[in-house]
């Protein structure tokens, strides 16, 4: 159970320090979605986010495949 909790541990720690850092990278590549007609936002949003929630669920899954056996 503590191997779990820390695996945890681990993946919200990623995710609130990687998070900003990926906005940041998004705004500076210019890899907005800015608003439009037939969308739902209203202010410019980062379009990079996708890539770095998959990066931190694969690496994630590689450490817990490592935690398990």
């Amino acid at each position: 159970m503590t191997t779990l909790l820390f695996l945890f541990l681990i993946a919200l720690g990623l995710a609130l320090v990687l998070t900003p850092l990926v906005k940041w990278l998004g705004v500076r590549l210019e890899a907005m979605d800015f608003p439009a007609d037939q969308k739902v936002h209203t202010m410019p949003l980062p379009r990079i986010g996708g890539l770095f929630k998959e990066y931190v669920e694969v690496r994630q899954a590689g450490v817990t495949l490592a935690g398990i056996q």
